[in-house]
């Protein structure tokens, strides 16, 4: 499991092609991070649902550690998560991926393919 993976600077866009369309702002990130009391500032917070915890659970906290931006997984959001991430989303990058969890593979491969 993922828990923070510290990278050469990766571009947002870059990372997210062919998973989302991103029309924002190209922030540089630093590292990935899954769990939340690890996020850094510059880094990628992503937030799936696990089969124990659901790391959405844990978005705010991972943002006030410095995340720079969030991946979540877009299915099943509960009220209070749906109410959290629009009170963030117009500070930061907040993206809602389906399947995000089957998706994590692709996103650390994409970094070492821009890495090299």
């Amino acid at each position: 499991m993922l828990y923070s993976y510290r990278m050469l600077t990766q571009h947002l866009t870059a990372l997210l092609s062919n998973l989302v369309d991103y029309q924002g702002k190209d922030l540089v990130i630093s590292g990935l991070c899954t769990d939340s009391r690890m996020a850094k500032p510059g880094e990628l917070f992503l937030a799936s649902r696990g089969t124990q915890l659901d790391g959405r659970m844990y978005i705010e906290e991972a943002i006030k550690q410095g995340a720079t931006a969030v991946i979540y997984e877009a299915e099943e959001l509960t009220q209070s998560m749906q109410q959290m991430i629009a009170k963030y989303q117009h500070q930061l990058p907040m993206l809602a991926i389906p399947h995000l969890e089957e998706k994590i593979g692709l996103i650390a491969l994409k970094i070492c393919i821009l890495w090299v």
